[in-house]
């Protein structure tokens, strides 16, 4: 789905780039030897992966000048809070924070997103 997602984003704009780095040797790292003494939950561990990932994501931005979007909407960053806590959620703009989902559908719409994109959840 991000692939597609990122392929529809290159062929309207041309100022879109894609990276493709893989983190999980970092994982794998991480939770054999660092974290190999403690039990740590599978929860803990699927929020080490969001972590790692937004690392990542802020070395990126930093070294391009850039900034860390988010794309939580109205439900997951204020209503339920279903995002990691300096994970996906530790970004530097949410700009469809304030959108409920039916918002961000109608929005993906008028912006003419491909379908796949706009029923993906």
């Amino acid at each position: 789905m991000a692939r597609t997602h990122i392929e529809w984003l290159k062929s309207n704009w041309g100022n879109v780039e894609s990276k493709e780095i893989d983190l999980s040797g970092t994982y794998d790292f991480l939770r054999k030897n660092d974290l190999k003494e403690q039990e740590i939950s599978d929860l803990a561990l699927a929020n080490t992966r969001a972590r790692i990932r937004m690392t990542a994501l802020y070395a990126i931005a930093a070294s391009t000048n850039g900034i860390v979007v988010g794309t939580g909407n109205k439900v997951e960053d204020f209503g339920v809070g279903f995002y990691t806590k300096y994970g996906d959620g530790g970004v530097d703009i949410s700009p469809i924070a304030a959108c409920t989902k039916t918002e961000v559908w109608e929005l993906g719409k008028e912006l003419k997103i491909i379908e796949e994109i706009i029923k993906a959840q």
